[in-house]
């Protein structure tokens, strides 16, 4: 198979430049079988499609021409919560519970595979990408609940949803888990046993695997006493547990937490006595230790993997941002309401305008911070896994640094990540001295 002369150019500049001709020669062989002559107008976009995402690239063979479409489309709006409802809504059309489960994941796919088209194309930024994606699961969820709801056995679901981590903050990548609780504003024991059953068939649905995909991963372990807590917790037993004296760690993970689907406005009162116990005058020696020994920890236990670059929790890594915004965020935030944040992105750029943290310090913290969310974009858009690390060596990075800008030539791309984990462990360091 001949590969058109306008798409010979753009196969180097694909990630993983094999996958890629291999699917485009494939495509071109159905296009031929099925009279899609010209489609997609746009194959430079397809070609990088099928070089970067191989999630994306069975999407696109299973929907055929639908997907195609969403390639050619004009330029799209970043969504609202009305607009993504809307595109979802369909799968609630069907009958029976499976049927509309796998609709939703079809639809699930399609709205990723508009936000990748425009991310791919420079229309979107990286933080527009990040809330679409996190706007998107929060109404996924949403159509979830009510899918379930039209069984008769689940016909009343009261429960109360918190977003904690990435979701939270609207800065949710390809691959993203979600960081859950479930709260309930009662305590009698028939109705957790419900409530109970209802959280848990709502688990198994959202993780289930299938030929288009599970809708999400789904985290359960920043509940209250973390696997060995309940599953669902009341609004007074959260308000007791908060109250408590809780470990740091844990009061650096409630900076990020907020309602995805309220049962009642009764939370808001919850979540309110939580932050009261939250957001208090703490020694800052002591805050800014433990904050520090929990980061050494981290790092030692799950950020050093032998031959490996650790994105999130290695030296240098994301997380030593998160816990500078976490760090000023608990020290501070009793003064300050701005600083009652979900977003890392925000938190910074508070801190910034109170003066707590030099403005330039703030948009060099910003700028690596969004690199280092870009190599974990680039790195789980191959299959939408959770992947954090990746290889040391220059020969299993070649796609990588393609993808962030650097064609072929490898070693530049690991002396650039390398320079910029360096940079970001001298500031966690200084801000945290």
């Amino acid at each position: 198979m001949v590969i058109k002369d306008e798409v010979q150019s753009a196969l180097p500049d694909a990630w993983h430049e094999e996958t890629a001709r291999n699917s485009l020669e494939r495509w071109l062989q159905i296009c031929d079988q099925e009279h899609w002559y010209g489609k997609p107008v746009n194959l430079q976009l397809l070609v990088r499609i099928f070089g970067c995402s191989w999630y994306f690239t069975r999407f696109i063979f299973s929907t055929g021409i639908q997907a195609i479409e969403i390639i050619d489309q004009d330029q799209q709006p970043v969504p609202d919560r009305k607009k993504t409802v809307l595109f979802l809504l369909p799968s609630l059309e069907h009958a029976e519970l499976e049927i509309r489960i796998n609709h939703l994941r079809v639809l699930k796919n399609k709205c990723m595979l508009i936000i990748l088209v425009e991310y791919l194309q420079a229309r979107y930024t990286l933080e527009q990408l990040e809330y679409s994606l996190s706007l998107l699961a929060e109404v996924t969820l949403e159509i979830l609940v009510r899918s379930l709801q039209m069984l008769p056995q689940h016909e009343q679901f009261p429960v109360t949803i918190l977003a904690m981590g990435r979701m939270a903050g609207y800065e949710m990548t390809f691959g993203s888990d979600l960081d859950l609780i479930f709260l309930y504003d009662n305590k009698g024991e028939e109705l957790h046993d419900r409530i109970g059953r209802s959280v848990r068939l709502l688990l198994r649905t959202i993780a289930q695997p299938a030929a288009a995909g599970s809708l999400y991963d789904v985290d359960m372990r920043l509940r209250p006493h973390g696997n060995a807590g309940p599953l669902v917790t009341s609004y007074q037993t959260f308000i007791e547990y908060h109250a408590g004296n809780r470990d740091v760690w844990e009061k650096q993970m409630m900076t990020r937490c907020r309602p995805v689907l309220k049962f009642s406005d009764n939370v808001e009162p919850v979540l309110q006595s939580v932050k009261e116990n939250l957001y208090i005058r703490y020694d800052m020696g002591l805050l800014k230790q433990e904050i520090l020994a929990m980061r050494k920890r981290v790092q030692k236990e799950l950020g050093s993997p032998k031959g490996r670059y650790e994105i999130k929790r290695g030296y240098g890594g994301i997380m030593d941002i998160d816990f500078i915004s976490h760090y000023y965020q608990l020290g501070f935030g009793y003064q300050h309401a701005e600083l009652h944040t979900c977003s890392t992105r925000d938190a910074l750029l508070y801190c910034g305008k109170l003066q707590l943290i030099d403005i330039g310090t703030v948009n060099r913290l910003t700028e690596y911070y969004n690199y280092l969310k870009k190599v974990e974009l680039c790195l789980r858009l191959f299959d939408l896994k959770s992947i954090d690390s990746f290889k040391t060596d220059e020969a299993n990075n070649t796609a990588l640094s393609r993808a962030m800008g650097h064609g072929n030539n490898t070693r530049l791309f690991l002396l650039e990540y390398e320079s910029v984990t360096h940079a970001v462990r001298n500031y966690f360091q200084q801000l945290l001295a």
